[in-house]
């Protein structure tokens, strides 16, 4: 009908987003079938009790800056047990 042609295109675009995330899962699941049934590891032991370190991203925009101060401080000065309502930080479009 008329009445929902504006939500035609986001269904669309939706079913498609949720029919790559069905092939990226089987596409995992795949790979993580074949690597419990090799008899040869993937990775050595000195890789799997090694952790690797990366240096944090130190370039943040000043209207990033501004946008979480309030929020870093608040989640250091509270308690960790406390609920925190981040909705007004997540991103408009997370892709």
């Amino acid at each position: 009908m008329v009445n929902f042609d504006w939500l035609r295109d986001i269904f669309d675009r939706f079913i498609i987003a949720i029919s790559n995330y069905v092939g990226f899962l089987q596409r995992q699941c795949d790979t993580t079938a074949i690597n419990h049934a090799s008899e040869v590891p993937v990775r050595t032991i000195d890789q799997a009790t090694t952790i690797q370190v990366h240096r944090k991203n130190i370039w943040v925009a000043p209207i990033d800056k501004n946008k979480y101060y309030h929020l870093e401080h608040f989640l250091v000065d509270s308690s960790p047990w406390k609920p925190v309502d981040i909705e007004e930080y997540l991103p408009i479009d997370p892709l």
